[in-house]
């Protein structure tokens, strides 16, 4: 092992994500799961106890969050919401609209309601761009 190697990988990685959109992701990925029961489309039965998180149906290739629950959730995990979503917007992690002047996006889930609203809408595929960024992929984590 080359721990002067690994000291430099760990620094570049650091510096990758060094405004923490990475791990922000990651950990909105972690909350998720967690919360799964929270999202239509993953629910159980009725609306939770806390309310809905938003929109998360199999198949859809998307999680897509009600902005004030995001903000919420990103800020008691210590992140600075504005700052996360303004990188995520400029990584181009978020399904905006066509001209990117928001974070969010009209959905319109058939199953929530028969309105369309605005919603923070995150591609699956971002996930696996986010653990690239932090260093935790497949090829990073077989080494």
């Amino acid at each position: 092992a080359d721990p002067v190697g690994n000291l430099r990988k760990l620094i570049t990685q650091e510096a990758t994500d060094a405004s923490g959109e990475g791990r922000a992701m990651l950990d909105i990925q972690s909350w998720c799961h967690a919360n799964r029961s929270r999202f239509h489309g993953q629910d159980r039965g009725g609306e939770p106890s806390r309310g809905w998180a938003g929109w998360w149906e199999v198949g859809d290739g998307f999680i897509a969050f009600f902005p004030p629950e995001l903000r919420k959730v990103l800020e008691d995990m210590g992140h600075c919401p504005p700052a996360i979503l303004r990188g995520w917007r400029e990584l181009g992690w978020l399904d905006t609209r066509k001209d990117r002047s928001s974070f969010t996006k009209k959905v319109r889930p058939v199953k929530i309601e028969d309105f369309e609203t605005h919603m923070v809408v995150i591609p699956h595929d971002t996930f696996l761009e986010a653990a690239s960024m932090v260093g935790l992929s497949d090829e990073n984590e077989a080494s």
